[in-house]
């Protein structure tokens, strides 16, 4: 008799675990997987990896004027790749500011480069000149 009451309250503490799991726990471990997902989603190319992927995202080219530094063109992007979905970059496009700043006024290409990627990262906006038209364009 004790040991069938024992199975029984053991049961019982089992059933009540798994009450409590199912409707406080679990919906909780959701939510957090689901915000989780999402700052991943938003903020993942803000990583190493996705800093190493839009680099792998684009080809840039750097144009001299003269013997100086004046701006990059953008050589190829992959399609659905970082930069052409979060700028909205296209092969052929000329990089002529980054961020406010003119890319004439820096040193040279590398610098342009890094300060592309740091306007992906902050969401500053990047000035192209595209058919001979200026556009802003602004990471997503």
């Amino acid at each position: 008799m004790r040991m069938a009451f024992g199975l029984v309250s053991i049961l019982v503490t089992l059933g009540v675990i798994i009450m409590y799991m199912h409707y406080y726990q679990l919906p909780a471990a959701k939510q957090a997987i689901t915000a989780k997902k999402e700052v991943e989603h938003r903020f993942g190319s803000n990583t190493a990896e996705g800093l190493a992927d839009a680099k792998s995202s684009i080809t840039l080219e750097e144009v001299q004027r003269g013997s100086k530094f004046d701006s990059l063109d953008v050589k190829s992007v992959v399609a659905g790749g970082q930069m052409a979905t979060d700028f909205g970059f296209m092969a052929g496009d000329q990089i002529v500011a980054i961020g406010g700043f003119p890319t004439r006024d820096m040193n040279d290409g590398e610098e342009a480069e890094a300060k592309l990627f740091e306007a992906k990262l902050r969401q500053q906006p990047v000035t192209v000149m595209r058919g001979g038209t200026k556009i802003d364009l602004t990471a997503k």
